[in-house]
């Protein structure tokens, strides 16, 4: 999972298109996106499944003021990462997942 949010600060989102990494492999163009992506200060996407390759995401914004990005990426399973340690027997991975999940986040400034 990737979710990317961007705030405009006082500009506005005017257009989002999202692109696979390997759409040029797959035959895909990629899309417009709308909605709630466009016509506000904000927006965020949510990208389910992406390959290895990731996926493109640009955005035609509005005003001068400083546009602050947020990327936050998700991955199911925790097994492979060093140091790990696996629950005990009869301990249960709560909420929605059925694996460990771990996030990570980054936040940006863009002038």
């Amino acid at each position: 999972m990737i979710t990317v949010g961007v705030d405009a600060g006082g500009g506005t989102v005017e257009g989002v298109r999202i692109e696979s990494a390997d759409a040029g492999e797959a035959g895909g163009e990629g899309r417009d996106l709308g909605g709630d992506a466009v016509g506000s200060s904000t927006s965020a996407v949510t990208f389910h499944g992406p390959t290895s390759l990731g996926i493109t995401l640009r955005y035609r914004i509005s005003g001068d003021g400083p546009v602050r990005l947020r990327a936050v990426g998700g991955s199911d399973g925790l097994d492979g990462l060093p140091g790990y340690v696996a629950p005990p027997d009869g301990v249960d991975i709560a909420g929605t997942h059925s694996s460990g999940l771990l996030m990570v986040a980054t936040e940006r400034v863009l002038d």
